[in-house]
């Protein structure tokens, strides 16, 4: 009896009674082990080649594998992956918002609101929103949630992303939200949804972050002391903010305020 080549997992799923031989590096290998195993084929002797072990097999019955296309999964990735990844960014909290503005910029916003306010539990609200082009559910999806993606284009093609700044844009806080044009997603780290809110112009983001790692309005005017970005206006929390050198009087008149602010709370 001549002995037929099996290759495939599947040719070793689907392979009538008869004489097969098969090698080691092959994908038929660990099936053909596994039908000796439980029985439905029986060992005719192995030599050894150029590539390795070659088994010989007679299959005495029909297998009952089940061969199924592969499964697509994905590694888990737990929420202190992204958390320690602010160690990468010894000043992450001035980098959150070079990030937010620069898409926002990318994006074609022409008015940016920033904005850092503490909530009734402690926690920071910090949001960016501008009104830009915006992004459509499968832009948002397919390139802007995807790590290593990019919206962005330049003369030849797609350039630029976020690359490993998105991780500290989002993943490492309690929650995230981004509402662009008619699309809402709402995440924690890497779970989110999508739904459909009311139609507007650009992009909104807001993330929460605890209260003992948390980003401020003050540093993002510190961040604007150092940008020159023409033709664009900023506000921080709902005060004009100008950007460029012109900001260091507005910078200190906020942080005098902010210390008297602090000083109100801690007499209460």
């Amino acid at each position: 009896m001549k002995a037929t080549l099996l290759e495939t997992a599947r040719q070793a799923a689907e392979a009538p009674p008869g004489l097969y031989i098969v090698h080691s590096g092959s994908a038929a290998y660990f099936p053909v082990m596994a039908m000796l195993e439980d029985g439905y084929a029986r060992f005719r002797g192995e030599v050894y080649d150029e590539r390795g072990r070659v088994v010989t097999i007679e299959i005495t019955h029909p297998s009952t594998m089940q061969m199924r296309e592969g499964e697509k999964r994905t590694i888990t990735i737990g929420a202190q992956f992204f958390i320690t990844a602010l160690k990468d960014y010894n000043d992450w909290p001035i980098k959150w918002w070079r990030e937010a503005v620069q898409n926002s910029v990318d994006g074609g916003g022409k008015n940016i609101a920033l904005e850092a306010k503490t909530q009734e539990d402690g926690t920071m609200l910090v949001s960016c929103d501008d009104d830009g082009r915006g992004m459509d559910e499968d832009t948002i999806v397919n390139k802007f949630l995807v790590l290593g993606g990019t919206t962005k284009t330049g003369p030849s093609g797609a350039a630029g992303g976020f690359g490993k700044a998105k991780e500290l844009l989002l993943l490492p806080w309690i929650s995230w939200r981004v509402h662009s044009r008619d699309t809402v997603v709402e995440g924690a780290g890497i779970d989110y949804t999508v739904t459909k809110g009311p139609m507007r112009q650009g992009t909104r983001l807001d993330v929460v972050m605890p209260p003992d790692k948390c980003t401020t309005d003050a540093i993002a005017l510190g961040f604007l002391q150092k940008c020159d970005l023409p033709g664009i206006r900023f506000t921080v929390n709902g005060l004009p903010a100008r950007h460029g050198h012109g900001a260091d009087r507005l910078l200190q008149r906020w942080r005098t305020l902010d210390a008297r602010h602090r000083g109100h709370r801690a007499d209460h």
